[in-house]
């Protein structure tokens, strides 16, 4: 009987621990992974905290993206090999309607390329998401940087919302105290608080200091990034020679193919016998939606395609929820102030290169001597004088012989700025130049980049186009269309931030609709963002590796 008990006993404790057993819940790859970033999140700011006051932040949405990035997913293209990052931010907001229905309203289910324009699906009813979603930025940010110095235009700062003390906002600082802030076509201009009202003369562009201008500025044209449906279709390129032929001593176009799959458009010119420039220009060709879906039922003809104008688009807004309920955007503005990059591989001792930016119909141009390693700057070829009255500033460059260079030129807030190999080149004169007056798009502006070579042999590959910060003029979030100029008066102690996202950002423009001032005070600001230390975890190369290439100080 005592043995009999006993194992009746024992089968119960064993049914028993088998019942406890099936109550544990194993934690979700979520849940691990959360835990996991903590750790490692606590022992970073253990030896931060060390070396100065710091506070750590997430980025909750994209009102500052591209610089700093909100709740996203991080999209790879199918079609053309980009990969890009929209905004998610709607999945974390708290319900609004019916809540059988909240959650799935709120879902990201599509999302299009910058590059090729393709729309992918992100997220079914039945599958679940497609793309995951991550959390925002995890970002450091100094609290006593502005104790012995007062906040500079342009930085990044974290501050008390005027209208919710309880609540942090992150933005850019644009405006700064005793002077008028005005926002018009998309730039910043300022004058002293002090200057007679009205007088427009007195407005003067307010210029971003190059480490800074590099950081904000905004893609729009990888040539590393090709969709095989487009050019199956008869897809125009982007780069074109002026002699479509491509007869002896004009640009020519070869398309190859990375390992990646990566389908690229590689440039090459032979001028050393050209007396005249040899010109390849750039074309905004880029599908729509529509045109996509022509494409892929063999509709599309050639004739159909026409190149458009650099618009104030981004990809990170480009998310569209399950069921749609918000305002789409109709309608874009022109953005003229870009930068061009590209590695260059000049095979000739001799001979020159061209750069090229156009902006409603003024041409700006860097001209690099070979031989010598001169650049000149120039507007509409010599004609057009710049700030100090002279026509043509000059430096002296690396660019000598025949060798590899990283080159970039850029035109933005009335300034020529020119990189070699990543470092900016100092010129012996002022590179800004007064107001032209260009202020709106051209027919030549469908071709606002261009490439030169006169008596060199030159090959030139990474092409990339940027685009600079566009701040909406706007006084409703209605509104997304621009309608400037749009005035602010700030006092002493008042500071005007703007976000780098402008149509997704709420920020002084629009501060006066909730009943606050459009402007933080100086005892509402916490302090400078300093670094990216946690972007989202790259899971697909390691878990809870993170992004490394994105874990840089904030500009």
């Amino acid at each position: 009987m005592l043995a009999k008990k006993n194992r009746s006993e024992r089968g119960q404790a064993t049914a028993k621990g088998k019942a406890e057993h099936k109550m544990v819940e194993v934690p979700s790859p979520q849940a691990v992974r959360e835990t996991v970033e903590s750790i490692v999140i606590a022992f970073v700011l253990a030896f931060l905290f060390r070396a100065f006051e710091a506070e750590a932040f997430v980025i909750p949405t994209g009102s500052m993206a591209p610089t700093l990035q909100g709740q996203h997913k991080d999209v790879f293209c199918p079609k053309c090999q980009f990969n890009y990052r929209v905004g998610a931010s709607q999945e974390a907001a708290p319900p609004s309607g019916p809540r059988r229905f909240a959650a799935a309203s709120r879902m990201v289910q599509q999302v299009t390329c910058p590059t090729c324009g393709f729309k992918m699906t992100t997220f079914t009813n039945r599958e679940g998401p497609v793309e995951p979603t991550y959390n925002g930025d995890r970002i450091l940010v100094s609290k006593f940087a502005y104790e012995f110095s007062d906040p500079e235009r342009w930085d990044v700062i974290v501050f008390k919302y005027p209208g919710n003390a309880k609540m942090n906002y992150i933005k850019r600082l644009v405006g700064l105290p005793s002077e008028i802030v005005r926002i018009e076509h998309g730039d910043i201009f300022t004058q002293p608080l002090a200057a007679i009202e009205g007088e427009k003369s007195a407005f003067r562009i307010a210029r971003k200091p190059p480490f800074r201008l590099r950081a904000m500025l905004q893609d729009v044209h990888d040539n590393h990034h090709y969709a095989d449906e487009l050019l199956a279709a008869g897809w125009k390129l982007n780069w074109l020679g002026d002699d479509p032929e491509e007869t002896p001593g004009t640009w020519k176009s070869e398309l190859t193919r990375k390992r990646d799959g990566q389908v690229v458009q590689q440039l090459s010119v032979d001028a050393t016998d050209e007396e005249q420039l040899r010109w390849c220009h750039y074309r905004n060709f880029r599908p729509s939606h529509n045109q996509w879906q022509k494409v892929m039922r063999g509709e599309l003809f050639p004739d159909a395609i026409r190149a458009s104008v650099v618009l104030d688009s981004y990809a990170y807004n480009t998310a569209e929820p399950t069921r749609y309920n918000g305002r789409p955007r109709e309608r874009f503005n022109w953005v003229g102030d870009l930068a061009v990059e590209c590695d260059v591989t000049i095979e000739s001792e001799t001979g020159v290169l061209v750069l090229k930016l156009l902006e409603g119909g003024r041409v700006f141009q860097c001209e690099l001597d070979i031989a010598s390693g001169k650049a000149t700057l120039t507007i509409d070829g010599g004609k057009q004088a710049f700030d100090e009255d002279v026509l043509t500033p000059v430096a002296n460059t690396n660019v000598k012989g025949a060798d590899n260079y990283t080159l970039m030129f850029s035109n933005v807030d009335d300034q020529l700025l020119l990189w070699v190999d990543g470092s900016v080149v100092e010129f012996d004169a002022a590179t800004t130049y007064p107001p032209l007056g260009n202020y709106a798009d051209t027919d030549s502006d469908i071709q606002p980049v261009g490439l030169g070579a006169r008596g060199s042999k030159i090959t030139v590959d990474h092409l990339k186009i940027f685009r600079d910060v566009y701040y909406i003029a706007v006084k409703s979030p209605l509104s997304l269309y621009d309608d400037g100029p749009l005035d602010f008066e700030l006092n002493t102690d008042q500071y005007f931030a703007l976000g780098d996202n402008s149509p997704q950002s709420k920020d002084s423009r629009l501060w006066p609709l909730d009943g606050a001032e459009p402007y933080v005070t100086r005892d509402l600001l916490i302090g400078k963002a300093l670094f990216i230390y946690w972007p989202h975890s790259r899971d697909d190369i390691f878990p809870f590796c993170p992004n490394i290439p994105r874990m840089k100080f904030v500009r």
